[in-house]
């Protein structure tokens, strides 16, 4: 459900992935994430728990989604925020050199995540729950369940407030543009 219209800062091609903070509290950030402040004091899941914020300010090209992979040539990256191994939800599937690294973190189901981005139908989401698990959380074996049409598209702003098993992706971009992406 959409919980929030955001105005995101001007763009320093800030990067960050799963950095820790205390969330509604921007004074936990570094220096340097500092132009999210305003975002990171009035939104957020559980004020003054540990989070996790991902910030991705970055050029995109015709043809390539701003995050997310396109997986099994197919063009599209549908997903979800957990995959699953030996029947726990994971952020990371636990390998040397795969999605999160060798540290993972154990999720529980009833886990959410906000996302945002700063142009308008560049990300589908569909409001559904998905268990069918993947070690990455890909969800391209299971595409035909997700037709375009029938997905939701955020528009610039909006902050979505989800499951960690809401099927969700970033869209191929028809022209190259600088997008910003905001994971809380």
């Amino acid at each position: 459900m959409i919980v929030n219209k955001i105005i995101f800062p001007k763009q320093q091609g800030i990067k960050c992935n799963m950095m820790p903070f205390i969330q509604g509290n921007a004074s936990s950030l570094p220096d340097q994430y500092k132009s999210y402040s305003k975002i990171i004091n009035k939104n957020f899941l559980e004020k003054n728990e540990v989070g996790f914020l991902t910030i991705d300010e970055s050029f995109v090209n015709v043809g390539s989604s701003q995050r997310g992979y396109n997986s099994n040539n197919i063009n599209r990256n549908v997903h979800i925020e957990v995959g699953r191994v030996n029947n726990q939800n994971r952020w990371g599937n636990g390998g040397s050199n795969g999605w999160g690294g060798k540290e993972t973190t154990l999720l529980d189901n009833n886990t959410k995540v906000l996302i945002a981005n700063n142009i308008s139908n560049t990300c589908r989401y569909w409001n559904t729950l998905e268990t069918s698990y993947t070690l990455d959380g890909d969800l391209s074996d299971y595409i035909n369940k997700y037709p375009e049409n029938t997905g939701i598209l955020l528009k610039k702003g909006e902050m979505l407030k989800m499951s960690i098993f809401t099927p969700h992706e970033c869209i191929v971009q028809k022209n190259q543009t600088t997008g910003n992406f905001l994971e809380l």
